[in-house]
C-alpha cells in the first residue's frame, strides 16, 4: 500500500494525483455543505458566447469561490461547433464537477497504469501524454455518465419555485455585464442557489441584497439589481 501511493506521488504522476486530490477536496466539502453542485456551472448560448466571471470572495468564511459560469443551450440551429462538443460530453445536463471529477480520476488511472508498465516513469513522455489522456477520458466519461442523463434532466425539469419578485443575497458578486449567484431563501421549501446578472450594468457585491426582477429563459439567467430596505 505505502508503495502505491508513494507512486502516485512521483514526479510523472504528481499533477494527475493533485488534480484528484483537488477533485475530493470539492466533493468532501460539498458533503459537508461548504460548497454546492452550481459551484462551478457552464452557461454557452447557441451564439457558443462564454460568460466567464471569477470572483475570490475571501472572507472570514474562507470561502475561496470560482464562478465560471455557462450554461450550455443548443437550440435554435444546433449552436455553435463548440458548444455541440461540450453539449457531446453532456455539460450543461450533468454538473460540471461531475463530469470533470470522473474524468480527473479515470485520467489519474491512465497515468498510473501507463507510467507503472510502459513509461518507466519518464517525466516528459507522461506531461506529453497528458492530452490523450485527457481527450480519453473525456470519451469515456461521456458513455460512463451517460445513464445519469436521464435522472439529470428529470430533476431538472421538475418545478421550482417562483423566484420574481423574491430578496436575495449575492454569494458570490457580478461585475458589469459579468455573471454571479444569489442565494434566496423560500418559506417551507429551503435555500436555493440562482445563476444571476445584473439588470443594469452595475457592479453588486458579494453579500449585497438583490431584488429578482426577471428571467432570462434562453440563457437560465435571472435578473437582478440592489435592494434598499
Amino acid at each position: 500500500m505505502m508503495d502505491f501511493i508513494l507512486e502516485a506521488f512521483e514526479w510523472a504522476n504528481l499533477p494527475y494525483t493533485i488534480m484528484l486530490l483537488l477533485s475530493m477536496v470539492f466533493w468532501l466539502s460539498y458533503i459537508i455543505g461548504l460548497l454546492d453542485m452550481d459551484f462551478l456551472d457552464f452557461d454557452v448560448d447557441a451564439d457558443a458566447d462564454i460568460d466567464l466571471d471569477v470572483d475570490l470572495d475571501t472572507d472570514l468564511h474562507i470561502q475561496k469561490e470560482l464562478a465560471l459560469d455557462a450554461d450550455i443551450d443548443a437550440g435554435g440551429n444546433g449552436g455553435s461547433g463548440f458548444s455541440q462538443v461540450l453539449s457531446f460530453f453532456n455539460f450543461g445536463v450533468l454538473p460540471f464537477m461531475l463530469v470533470m471529477s470522473l474524468a480527473i480520476l479515470l485520467m489519474w488511472l491512465f497515468a498510473m497504469i501507463s507510467n507503472h508498465f510502459f513509461t518507466g516513469g519518464n517525466l516528459w513522455i507522461s506531461y506529453a501524454l497528458m492530452p490523450v489522456f485527457f481527450i480519453v477520458a473525456m470519451l469515456f466519461t461521456k458513455y460512463i455518465s451517460n445513464p445519469l442523463v436521464p435522472l439529470f434532466s428529470k430533476l431538472s425539469k421538475e418545478e421550482r419555485p417562483e423566484f420574481v419578485g423574491k430578496i436575495g443575497t449575492m454569494r458570490i458578486g457580478a461585475r458589469q455585464g459579468g455573471i454571479g449567484q444569489a442565494l434566496v431563501h423560500i418559506e417551507g421549501q429551503g435555500e436555493f442557489s440562482l445563476t444571476v446578472r445584473p439588470a443594469h450594468e452595475e457592479r453588486i457585491e458579494s453579500n449585497e441584497k438583490v431584488l429578482i426582477l426577471a428571467y432570462n429563459a434562453d440563457k437560465k439567467i435571472y435578473l437582478v439589481e440592489p435592494y434598499q430596505e
